[in-house]
């Protein structure tokens, strides 16, 4: 991934944290920077505890840790007048390493280096040849002299592996290089790769180009908000654009999930931030509020820039402070006065991209997108509410001939009742749209850890609008199944909130959505597996308190699928629920003390996983199911004192969570998944047995996994019940030999 190295591709607020005003002279500059580096990366709530441990009795340390802090922008407190003023040409400069970056390595991990492509702040960018399979890649190493937090880096491959859009650079690897002991990603390599306003403007393409351009950045973003990623650093360096033309978006380094959004408006107050580079970064996130507004804001400036040949706010040569009140407060010069071939609708849509107001602004990507389309097509815009001789004058021109046959009152007639007609019908594909955009954002959420507030959020914005959709068309199917997910959606968050009658009623409802959809259409498979769905949702929320209204459920589920499947039905995700339904068969009978009755269900799970594995080998969807089987055979297998086969099958469920976790690194049940089966065989088999290394070794491994699932849900009650077991254990193992895990 190429890097421009004259504009740093990290935060300069770290940097700024230190070059703002010297540190006090008793405070140790070794020891203030490894203080500072580990608390910017914990939260707000850690870090009273962290430095109290790390800072001890050294309260001129703790003093001027809390001020960098603060200065930071990572602290809840606003400290933005601490900042000397200084240009923005200062900042835009600031971070870059014009020194000697050392000795190019021969290799990093198993890429052979042939280049150095870039540096900034917190690493260097080779360029890397990869022999298996032949290609040439970008690998980002951090520097050892780093800034930056090595944190940062991990994010920012964590955050790229989850996105696959032709038009985001891709990840292939994450990894520590074994030589120098530090973590690299490599990556996609965008070969010969221009900013894409000087592609644009070397290649003199009209607005129209520019436009075509800037749409292929926007359905990336759509794809990353999707997938509940933010950029926070969109600008022209970070829009590469091939030779060939090809768009490529880099550099997620300062990028956030939307998981960790602030319940009330899906944005996540930080503080006062840098974070991203002025002149494409919003006000809103300038104070520290993250929200896919911000990224609508950055594209819309670079998009300004693409027209105008300039950002839209002039910062040139003035003091930081002054920059940051004038983002705040200024409105972007009239496009057509800079660049007379721009339309006015192209200019109302790019201003209102840029609007300083959020509220004001296309709260997604996506709306922004569509607006802009709506302006290549000659269409209304919804920037600009259309007047009636507007509509005419559109209708007009789109339709001449029957202009001129008819006469102008005829023409302003249609004119009238076509623009009535097609601002319901706009309304209506917008809701259609956003609710999508929506359920496709919650179907990524459902996988990750801290997901609660996402979902309670999406459910209240989107529930009453798609039930508005689907009284006006009670013929679209597709709205339908959009209410469905939004209802099973809002369930999750009733259970998860303690009221399971409010989520029976709501399953219920999704349930009978697809016995319509079923009912209309009988030989439609997708709606029958559907159906089964929604039918074990409701089980799952009848079994803790009608374990044979919930059994019932399941049976009739179980038997749906069966017949699509017996019927020649082979999609995976079908044949793997028909697999589960037999895991929960297994576990009625478990719950009724029948441990002999349920592993004929058991076996019958696995022979469907290694079934699934072979359909679709890289799937996650079968090791879910191996350690979810292996664990019921484990615990049927002790029941009936058959102990051999209780050791085996926990190793073998052992082994299909480590490789779940390789596959999904990010995903909440399988941190659960792993976590809890290296614990029980830690504690259950290898510590009894006197493997006390390889207990330790697993410990170790349930505990990375637990952090990751802790950063997000401290408080859940896989957390708490992991926590304990695995404090247990450790106090167990250092009890007895003094062997036990590692810091």
């Amino acid at each position: 991934m190429p890097v421009d190295p004259k504009t740093p591709s990290e935060d300069v607020a770290a940097d700024s944290a230190h070059t703002s005003r010297p540190a006090a002279a008793s405070v140790d500059a070794a020891r203030l920077k490894e203080v500072f580096l580990l608390a910017a990366e914990a939260s707000v709530a850690e870090r009273p505890g962290l430095l109290a441990r790390l800072c001890g009795g050294d309260a001129p340390l703790r003093r001027e840790v809390e001020r960098l802090l603060r200065v930071d922008g990572e602290s809840d407190v606003p400290a933005l007048t601490e900042l000397v003023p200084r240009t923005i040409d200062d900042i835009a400069n600031e971070g870059v390493d014009e020194a000697d970056p050392g000795p190019m390595p021969e290799r990093i991990g198993r890429y052979e280096v042939t280049g150095l492509l870039g540096m900034g702040t917190g690493g260097l960018v080779y360029r890397a040849k990869q022999t298996h399979p032949d290609r040439e890649v970008a690998v980002k190493l951090l520097r050892v002299d780093a800034p930056v937090a090595r944190r940062r880096l991990e994010r920012e491959s964590e955050l790229m592996a989850g996105l696959h859009h032709p038009a985001i650079a891709h990840v292939y690897e994450r990894g520590v290089d074994v030589a120098t002991r530090l973590p690299f990603i490599a990556m996609e390599l965008v070969p010969d790769a221009l900013p894409i306003t000087r592609f644009a403007d070397e290649r003199h393409l009209p607005i129209d180009g520019r436009v075509s351009l800037l749409l292929r950045a926007c359905e990336a973003m759509q794809h990353a908000h999707a997938a509940g990623v933010i950029h926070r650093d969109l600008k022209p360096a970070n829009l590469l654009v091939t030779a060939s033309g090809e768009l490529k978006i880099v550099d997620f380094g300062v990028g956030r999930l939307l998981g960790r959004t602030d319940a009330a408006r899906l944005q996540d107050t930080l503080g006062p931030s840098l974070v991203g580079t002025l002149g494409y970064t919003s006000p809103e996130q300038l104070r520290g509020i993250i929200g896919t507004e911000g990224d609508v804001y950055s594209l819309g400036a670079v998009l300004y820039e693409l027209i105008a040949g300039r950002p839209p706010i002039d910062l040139d040569d003035i003091a930081l402070i002054d920059a940051l009140a004038r983002i705040e407060s200024s409105v972007p010069t009239p496009l057509r006065r800079l660049n007379a071939a721009c339309g006015v609708d192209l200019e109302a849509v790019t201003l209102k991209a840029v609007d300083p107001d959020p509220s004001r602004r296309y709260p997604t990507v996506a709306q922004f997108a569509d607006d802009l389309r709506r302006v290549q097509a000659g269409e209304a815009v919804s920037a600009r509410r259309d007047g009636v001789w507007r509509t005419l004058g559109r209708w007009t021109r789109r339709h001449p001939f029957v202009t001129g046959v008819v006469g102008t009152v005829t023409v302003a007639t249609i004119a009238w009742t076509a623009w009535a007609g097609q601002q319901h019908v706009r309304r209506l594909e917008v809701t259609s749209r956003m609710a999508a955009a929506a359920v496709e954002t919650l179907n990524f959420a459902d996988t990750r850890p801290g997901n609660a507030p996402i979902r309670k959020v999406m459910t209240e914005a989107f529930l009453p609008a798609t039930e508005q959709l689907v009284e006006a068309r009670p013929s679209d199917a597709d709205a339908k199944r959009l209410l469905a997910k939004l209802l099973e959606t809002q369930a999750s968050v009733r259970i998860e909130a303690g009221d399971p009658e409010a989520a029976t009623h709501l399953r219920r409802r999704a349930l009978s959505i697809f016995d319509k959809l079923l009912a209309a259409n009988p030989d439609a498979v997708e709606v029958a597996h559907q159906r089964s769905i929604a039918m074990v949702r409701v089980g799952d929320v009848l079994m803790p308190v009608d374990a044979d209204q919930g059994g019932e459920m399941y049976r009739e589920a179980m038997r749906l699928q069966q017949e699509l499947v017996d019927a020649g039905a082979t999609d995976p995700s079908l044949v793997d629920d028909l697999g589960w339904s037999y895991g929960r068969m297994a576990r009625l009978a478990m719950l009724r003390g029948r441990p002999d009755e349920a592993m004929p269900w058991i076996e019958r799970q696995l022979d469907i996983a290694v079934k699934v594995r072979a359909m679709d080998p890289l799937a996650p969807r079968s090791y879910w199911a191996e350690a979810h089987a292996c664990s019921q055979w484990a615990e049927a297998a002790r029941s009936l004192g058959r102990f051999g086969e209780f050791e085996r099958h926990m190793r073998r469920g052992l082994t299909a969570a480590e490789r779940l976790m390789s596959l999904s690194p990010d995903d909440r049940t399988a941190l659960v998944f792993h976590a809890t089966h290296a614990v029980r065989v830690a504690a259950e088999i290898e510590w009894p047995a006197g493997h006390a290394g390889v207990a330790a070794t697993l410990a170790d491994r349930a505990r990375e996994s637990l952090l990751r699932l802790s950063r997000w849900e401290p408080e859940s009650d896989e957390t708490r019940t992991l926590t304990e077991l695995l404090d247990t254990l450790t106090r167990t193992m250092e009890t007895s030999t003094g062997v036990g895990p590692g810091p």
